[in-house]
């Protein structure tokens, strides 16, 4: 489903969090972007993801990237 990042992705971290329409946190890990152009995500960017249970969580698989432009201020 479709979900907002929380925090971004950097290059550095390679992971960040996105929360769901629920309120439930996501772990998201760079190696999940499935477009290998983008190296990470900003805060408040949309992206539809595959929700899965991890070790630690609920995990984003297959994070496909919904708008790679800037959001307006």
């Amino acid at each position: 489903g479709v979900q907002t990042c929380a925090l971004p992705i950097y290059d550095t971290k390679g992971y960040g969090f996105a929360t769901d329409p629920q309120g439930n946190e996501l772990f998201l890990h760079h190696s999940q972007i499935m477009d290998r152009s983008i190296r990470g995500l900003r805060k408040g960017q949309k992206v539809s993801v595959d929700v899965a249970r991890g070790p630690k969580g609920y995990e984003g698989r297959n994070i496909r990237v919904l708008e790679t432009r800037r959001p307006r201020s």
